[in-house]
């Protein structure tokens, strides 16, 4: 059973660091289509630019919920703190507690409580990270139709 929890722990803290890649994936992409937007848009009609401009709504929602996903998590949990875990280990003042502590754990109770932690961790990353997707989405498809109602006014 131990193996199991460690397995699935181990799996946990993979999806926990491939949300905050993505998130950084995110904010990497606004950023580039924040330059771009820079670079196009001093040459922009300014009906134009005002319909670009519509797009920095939720690109700056992109980037709220993007760092939501980075913010860091953990530090208050509910319940008792089972003597032993990372959550106890931080709240420590000594040393020597801390070792007696993990002297006296019950290393499945650890392992359990740790794998509740990491997984509440990580569904609140992936709700997060899922509004950020979609707000992405979002801001693309604006841009996109600006510059799409851009290109058409100057054929009319």
């Amino acid at each position: 059973m131990p193996d199991l929890l460690h397995t699935t722990i181990e799996h946990t803290r993979g999806d926990l660091q491939r949300a905050d890649n993505t998130a950084v994936g995110h904010i990497v992409a606004i950023a580039g289509l924040a330059a771009l937007v820079g670079q196009i848009g001093k040459d922009l009609p300014h009906h134009v630019l005002l319909a670009v401009s519509t797009a920095a709504l939720p690109a700056a929602a992109t980037l709220v919920f993007a760092a939501a996903v980075l913010r860091p998590r953990g530090r208050r949990q509910r319940g008792a703190v089972v003597p032993g875990s990372w959550v106890h280990a931080t709240r420590q003042q000594s040393w020597s507690t801390l070792l007696d502590a993990y002297d006296q754990a019950d290393p499945r109770e650890v392992a359990a409580r740790q794998l509740r932690a990491f997984a509440a961790i990580a569904e609140a990353k992936f709700a997060w990270l899922a509004r950020s997707t979609v707000l992405l989405i979002t801001t693309v498809a604006v841009l996109a139709a600006a510059f799409t109602y851009g290109a058409l006014s100057a054929l009319l």
